[in-house]
C-alpha cells in the first residue's frame, strides 16, 4: 500500500492512498465466494452459482461492500504508519472501484496541534480568597423565608398598592369579541408590580378597592411578552376581589426545622456556609486554572482544528439551551441563529 500525506496546513492534511490491485482482487475473491454460499438464485443449487452470474446481479452491492472495507483497512494503517493524531472522522469520497487495477483515494483528516515546550517557570498569578459569610448566609437565609412566604389577606381597609397580590377576575376582549390570549378568568392572583400580564396592566388595578370593577383598554407593544398580544389593542373588565400581602416567616429556629435535619438558626448558618465556601473553593481552583491557561495559551501560536471549534461550540450551546429549557425558553423563541449567538457569547473561530 502506498501513503502519501499532503500538507494542506498544520492540522489539516489529505492522505493520498493507494491499495495494490493484488488486495483489490482478494477482497473481491473473498467476497464473491462468501456470497456464493449463501445467495439462493433460481436455476442453481445453493452454493453451486457461477461467478459471472453473481456479478451480474449483485455486483453493485459486493462493490459497495468490498469498497467499504478496503477504505476502512487502509485508512487504518495509513494513519498507524504515519503516526497522525487525528481528531475527529476522515473524510472520504470513495471512487467507484474498478473491476481491475489498484484502488485510490483520498482522506482528508484533521490532526491535534502539534505545541513547542512551554517554559512555564515563574508565571505571576493572582489568587482571589473568597470567604463566606454573615452577607451569604443573610442573603441564603432571605431567600428560604421567601419560598415559605404566605400571602394572608391585608389587615387594613386600603386600594391596591405596588408590591401587593390581587385576586381578580378578568376578559379582554379584540375588537369587542372575546380573545383566546385573554379569555375569562376567575380567582387569577397576580402580583402588582410583577407584569404578569404588562406593566400597564398593573398600573390600572393600583388605586383600585376590594369588589371594584373597571374597564380599560391596554395597547400591547411589539414587544409584549406573549408574542400573540404583540402591537394588539385589547379591552379589559376587571374586578378587584381581595388584597393580600407577602407573610415572610421570622428568621428563627422554626424556620430552620422547616428547612430540614437542623434544630436551631446557627445550625443552618453552618451548612449554608460550608456549602457557599465549597463553591468558593472550585471558583478559587477554577480561576487559578484559567489564569494558567489563558498565561500558557498566550505563549504559543498554534493553529486549531475545525472540528475541535465545533465541538466546544456545540457543548457551549447545549450548556445554554439546558439553562433555556430549565426556563421553559428556547433558542429560537429568542430568534438567535448559531452565528448571532455565538457573536454575543465573545466566540469567534479560533484558526487564522
Amino acid at each position: 500500500m502506498q501513503v502519501t500525506v499532503e500538507d494542506k496546513s498544520s492540522v489539516k492534511k489529505i492522505l493520498h492512498i493507494e491499495v495494490p490491485e493484488a488486495d483489490v482482487v482478494n477482497e473481491l475473491d473473498a467476497a464473491y465466494k462468501q456470497l456464493k454460499k449463501t445467495a439462493k438464485v433460481k436455476g442453481f443449487r445453493p452454493g453451486k452459482t457461477p461467478r459471472p452470474v453473481l456479478e451480474r446481479m449483485f455486483k453493485k452491492d459486493v462493490q459497495s461492500d468490498v469498497t467499504a472495507r478496503l477504505i476502512q483497512d487502509s485508512l487504518f494503517k495509513a494513519i498507524k504508519e504515519k503516526d497522525l493524531a487525528l481528531v475527529g472522522r476522515p473524510q472520504v469520497d470513495p471512487p467507484e472501484l474498478m473491476d481491475s487495477g489498484p484502488y485510490a483515494f483520498d482522506a482528508a483528516v484533521e490532526v491535534k496541534p502539534r505545541l513547542d515546550d512551554i517554559d512555564y517557570k515563574g508565571l505571576c498569578l493572582t489568587k482571589t480568597m473568597y470567604k463566606a459569610g454573615e452577607k451569604e448566609t443573610g442573603a441564603q437565609i432571605e431567600m428560604f423565608r421567601k419560598n415559605l412566604a404566605q400571602l394572608k389577606p391585608i389587615a387594613d381597609k386600603r386600594p391596591a398598592q405596588q408590591g401587593d397580590f390581587v385576586i381578580i377576575d378578568y376578559e379582554g376582549l379584540k375588537d369587542g369579541v372575546p380573545f383566546d390570549e385573554t379569555k375569562k378568568t376567575e380567582n387569577f392572583t397576580m402580583k402588582l408590580g410583577g407584569s404578569a400580564i404588562s406593566k400597564e396592566f398593573d398600573l390600572e388595578i393600583i388605586g383600585m378597592n376590594p369588589e371594584e370593577t373597571k374597564e380599560f383598554t391596554i395597547q400591547f407593544p411589539e414587544n409584549a411578552t406573549n408574542r400573540k398580544l404583540a402591537n394588539l389593542t385589547i379591552e379589559f373588565r376587571i374586578k378587584l376581589k381581595e388584597i393580600k400581602e407577602e407573610v415572610l416567616p421570622e428568621a428563627d429556629d422554626e424556620l430552620a426545622k422547616k428547612l430540614g435535619n437542623f434544630q436551631t438558626l446557627d445550625e443552618l448558618k453552618e451548612k449554608i456556609i460550608d456549602n457557599v465556601q465549597q463553591g468558593y473553593n472550585k471558583r478559587i481552583e477554577q480561576e487559578m486554572n484559567e489564569q494558567i491557561f489563558t498565561t500558557l495559551i498566550s505563549k504559543q501560536e498554534f493553529e486549531v482544528p475545525d472540528v475541535m471549534v465545533e465541538y466546544e461550540i456545540g457543548s457551549i450551546i447545549d450548556e445554554m439551551e439546558r439553562v433555556f429549557a430549565y426556563q421553559n425558553m428556547s433558542l429560537e423563541q429568542l430568534g438567535n441563529q448559531k452565528r448571532c449567538l455565538l457573536k454575543s457569547i465573545g466566540i469567534r473561530p479560533l484558526n487564522r
